[in-house]
């Protein structure tokens, strides 16, 4: 006869209670001084057996460290095994304006008998001042400076302390390339900024450039607000300067024009062209004349001096442009009005009852 080879298995049911990390809620994370919140949190039964008299505790700071017991929230009925369910209570907000760290805590008087004592923690960090970009924007200006124009705000609920906006361009280091003060902020309240500084760029393409308020001055609810991240192009940019547009009598039949062209991006231009219109549509019908510009420096001003034929009853209109994409065409356009409005009209049928 063969061998026989009993095996016995055991296994030990055990009970357990988790409160997983990152699922404690407030359901108004910006309140009123004295408006009630409410916190709530989500108990799991990881362990085999059903439980009863399942309770968790709500407190106002680290229980460990002398935090204040809120409330204590209750489970109703039996928690089953594998299941989870979310219990609240409610939260005066207060007056003062620091950040709160809230705790939540299953079976705090530990009247559970466990298989793992330590997971039964959660905590969430809410209200104090939360600084953040609530808009942004990289403006060209001339030659090589560019512009942030953009809008801080406190979104939390206590008062920000006066602090600093950075800018970084990662192409030219890792220290700041431009700052500016940012003062102290009630909630709800807004600072505008519009800063100016040299990229020092002349490689053609978009540039990432960071923007971060209160890098380490004081503590808020939320950083991850406090960063915004914008593309800064550097490229072609030609422009027509209104200032410096002469024109002669344009009832004439040959019109002297005079214009000033400026290459005011950080980069080189080739086989540039001015076109001169006699109509706003700027087609080839209207074309009056061309002016090629085979090459223009960076910073480079030509000014431009042609005749036209005329008369120019309709006005003059020129544009300059490049074979590359021009990374700011609004100040590729200049135009003067002729004695005739020639605009296109559109005139809506009226309707009577």
């Amino acid at each position: 006869m063969g061998l026989t080879d009993l095996n016995v298995l055991g296994y030990t049911f055990d009970r357990n209670l988790t409160l997983l990390s990152g699922e404690m809620r407030v359901d108004n994370a910006h309140p009123l001084p004295g408006e009630t919140v409410i916190l709530s949190a989500t108990v799991h039964n990881t362990g085999d057996l059903p439980l009863e008299n399942v309770t968790v505790s709500f407190y106002d700071g680290n229980p460990a460290l002398g935090g204040a017991l809120i409330a204590e929230a209750p489970v109703a009925g039996v928690l089953a095994a594998g299941y989870a369910v979310t219990v609240s209570t409610g939260f005066i907000a207060p007056v003062s304006s620091g950040i709160r760290t809230f705790f939540a805590v299953a079976d705090a008087g530990n009247l559970i008998a466990e298989q793992d004592e330590g997971d039964n923690q959660d905590s969430l960090r809410a209200f104090g001042p939360d600084l953040a970009f609530t808009s942004a924007e990289l403006l060209s200006d001339w030659g090589n400076v560019v512009k942030l124009r953009a809008r801080v705000s406190n979104l939390g609920t206590g008062v920000s302390l006066p602090t600093r906006l950075l800018v970084f361009q990662r192409a030219a280091g890792m220290d700041a390339v431009a700052e500016m003060a940012i003062p102290g902020l009630q909630p709800g309240e807004s600072h505008t900024v519009s800063l100016p500084w040299d990229h020092g760029l002349q490689a053609a393409g978009l540039h990432p450039i960071e923007a971060t308020v209160n890098l380490n001055d004081f503590d808020e609810v939320d950083r991850e607000n406090n960063l915004t991240v914008l593309s800064m192009p550097v490229g072609v940019d030609l422009a027509l300067s209104p200032f410096n547009l002469e024109i002669g009598d344009m009832s004439r039949s040959q019109t002297p024009v005079t214009i000033t062209v400026v290459n005011a991006g950080p980069v080189a231009v080739t086989d540039a062209v001015v076109v001169l219109h006699n109509f706003f549509t700027r087609d080839a019908a209207s074309m009056l004349v061309t002016y090629p510009l085979p090459s223009l420096a960076r910073g480079e001003v030509v000014v431009v001096n042609t005749i036209v034929p005329g008369p120019l009853t309709c006005g003059l209109y020129a544009t300059v442009a490049a074979p590359k994409e021009d990374i700011d065409e609004m100040n590729n356009y200049v135009s003067v009005a002729g004695a005739i409005d020639c605009s296109v009209r559109v005139f809506l049928p009226q309707v009577s009852r």
